[in-house]
This record gives C-alpha cells, sequence and structure tokens, in this order.
C-alpha cells in the first residue's frame, strides 16, 4: 500500500506486508503480520502501541521517520531503522534486532514483559538516553555505537543479567533509576562508566566492569565479580 496522507490501519491479517504512507501511521484495530512488516512514514511519526499487535519482524524505510511506537504480544523481531526521534518498543516475549542496525537520533526505550522474554540489541545506534526493562528471568544486552546513558525519567529495571557493551561512556542521568537483579557486565572499552549518585537509585545483584575510570555509587551491597579499569571509585 502507498498512501499520499496519513495512514490508520483498522485491522491487518497478512504474511507480509509494506506501507508507504505521506503521513502518519497509526492504528485503531490489533494488526498481525507473521513475516515482515515494512514502514515507511518520512517526516511523519509511526505509532501501533496496541499490545494485541502481532507481528514477525517490524523493518522502517527511510531516514526520516521521527518517532516510532511498537508493542507485540508476543516476540518481536527489529529489522534496520534510522528515525529521527524516539523508539518505544515493547512487546511480550524476546526482543531482538539480529544485528540490525537500530539508529535512533532520540531516546530508546525497551520493554519485555514476559518471563524468560531477554532482550538482545547488538545494533544500537542511540544518540539519547535509554531505558530498558525485563521481566522475571529475563536477561537485557544492550551494544550500542557510542555511549550509553540511563534515562532519568523512565526507570530501568532488568530482572536477570544485564549485559552493556558501549562504544562510549557508560553513565546515568541524575535521579535516574538502575535495577538490576542478576550480573551487570558493562564493558566501555577506552571510555568511563560513572552510576550513580545521592539523587539515584541504583541496586546491583553482582557487578562485572571495565573501562578507564570506573564510579559506582550503589544503594545497597555491592558484590564485584571481576573488575578491569585504571581507577575505580
Amino acid at each position: 500500500i502507498t498512501e499520499d496522507s496519513s495512514t490508520e490501519l483498522a485491522d491487518v491479517d497478512a504474511t507480509t506486508l509494506t506501507l508507504v504512507s505521506g503521513g502518519a501511521i497509526t492504528q485503531t484495530g490489533g494488526l498481525s503480520v507473521s513475516g515482515v512488516a515494512t514502514l515507511t512514514a518520512p517526516g511523519s511519526s509511526i505509532t501501533l502501541g496496541d499490545g494485541s499487535n502481532d507481528f514477525g519482524t517490524v523493518t522502517i524505510g527511510g531516514t526520516t521517520t521521527t518517532s516510532v511506537t511498537l508493542a507485540d504480544t508476543n516476540g518481536l523481531n527489529l529489522g534496520g531503522l534510522d528515525i529521527t526521534g524516539d523508539l518505544d518498543v515493547d512487546a511480550g516475549g524476546a526482543l531482538a534486532d539480529g544485528g540490525n542496525t537500530i539508529a535512533v537520533d532520540g531516546t530508546g526505550s525497551f520493554a519485555t514483559t514476559g518471563n524468560g522474554s531477554n532482550i538482545t540489541l547488538t545494533g544500537l545506534d542511540v544518540g539519547g538516553v535509554v531505558d530498558v526493562n525485563t521481566a522475571a528471568t529475563s536477561n537485557a544486552t544492550l551494544t550500542n555505537v557510542g555511549g550509553v546513558e540511563f534515562s532519568a525519567s523512565a526507570t530501568s529495571t532488568v530482572n536477570g543479567d544485564l549485559t552493556v557493551t558501549a562504544g562510549g561512556d557508560i553513565t546515568d542521568a541524575s535521579g535516574a533509576t538502575l535495577v538490576v537483579t542478576g550480573l551487570s557486565d558493562l564493558t566501555a572499552t577506552g571510555s568511563n562508566i560513572v552510576l550513580g549518585d545521592n539523587t539515584d537509585t541504583t541496586n546491583f545483584g553482582s557487578l562485572n566492569v571495565a573501562g578507564t575510570t570506573v564510579t559506582i555509587t550503589e544503594d545497597s551491597s555491592t558484590e564485584l565479580a571481576d573488575v578491569d579499569a585504571t581507577t575505580l571509585t
């Protein structure tokens, strides 16, 4: 489908969906696309946040889409995307990108709600802050081209292990909440790791950190699994 104006989807049941819209893409009913859904809305937003959606893979075409909101009742794969705004993804099952580039100029918000539903995003290029949330016994893996800053406007709670590999500093915004029940494995090779202060809430099951200057303030007891740093505070 190619539409010259904005597109409102009332119901979709398809194996593949290719949609190019001249405006925003929204929905009023559940969408089921078992294969690949390719959505393009140059200069406009894509808001498909109905929790009854059931996608196989979602790819965002073009490079000028402003913000994207996606929800899926079970697992969701992200194809490549390049957006100028924010990305908000909620999945009932596992969330993964298969190594595809997820380029986001704004914030990245990622959540899974099903027990044992891992988040595996190894192709991130997020320029803004991030938040990540998983349900019980669910791990999260984030690999970002640049630094990773955890958001203060949305909490991050990982009910499992958190693995973060960053091409820059790993930090949290003032007032952020970052809670990890399992191991936090944080790598910022050649850069710094600074997490926690008097305004933050930071709790980890255990810590494995690798960076240049590592500064951690934790609100509970601290268990160090491994440290590779020039200085540690």
